[in-house]
């Protein structure tokens, strides 16, 4: 046992060059930032990250940062910066040249959802938003199964089942202010995000 704990050990340091690295779901929204120096001289420039509450992590796939030079694309699905983004990965922290930390995550897979921009749609109404009580959803097209609020960092703070018409949820109780998300999943198994401002 002790051998087989020590050779997982030895093989996610060679995978991942970091110890502490762990597989997580995370939930936010694609952005840039400066890329951390590991050469001097340092050569700046932006790549993609996804954008939470608490930190920035900065996208790697196949070990290899991405550069806003077009869409951020992966496997099937194309995102913009601002575009909402829900991955599942391996996340680590290193340190640039300097030994400042910054955190990296090296996507595995994107959760299937509908990447549609959240102000756009016409078919799908959230309001009052901001809200601090209750939430009413209205969707002309198709009939609502399931609602789930999840903040930036992809904790689900609230599920709702088996909804019927007209579609309301009460959130005075999830204890969680400011930029969440409202993710809706319909009869059909299709899905989509719409960002929600609890006060």
């Amino acid at each position: 046992m002790k051998i087989r704990t020590f050779l997982f050990l030895v093989a996610s340091f060679l995978i991942f060059g970091n110890l502490y690295s762990q597989i997580v779901t995370i939930s936010g929204e694609t952005t840039s930032v400066p890329n951390p120096c590991h050469t001097e001289p340092c050569v700046p420039g932006l790549v993609y990250a996804i954008e939470t509450d608490s930190i920035n992590y900065i996208i790697t796939l196949q070990g290899y940062w991405k550069w806003p030079d077009g869409p951020l694309v992966i496997e099937t699905y194309s995102f913009d910066i601002g575009d909402p983004i829900t991955v599942e990965g391996v996340v680590s922290v290193k340190q640039d040249i300097w030994g400042k930390d910054y955190t990296e995550i090296e996507v595995l897979s994107v959760i299937p959802v509908s990447i549609d921009d959240i102000t756009s749609r016409s078919d799908i109404s959230v309001f009052p938003n901001p809200s601090k009580g209750s939430i009413n959803i209205e969707s002309q097209n198709k009939q609502i199964k399931n609602i789930e609020i999840i903040d930036l960092n992809g904790e689900k703070l609230l599920e709702c089942k088996y909804l019927e018409h007209p579609y309301s949820i009460r959130i005075e109780n999830i204890n969680r202010q400011g930029v969440l998300m409202l993710r809706i999943l319909f009869i059909d198994n299709s899905q989509v995000i719409k960002k929600i401002v609890v006060l």
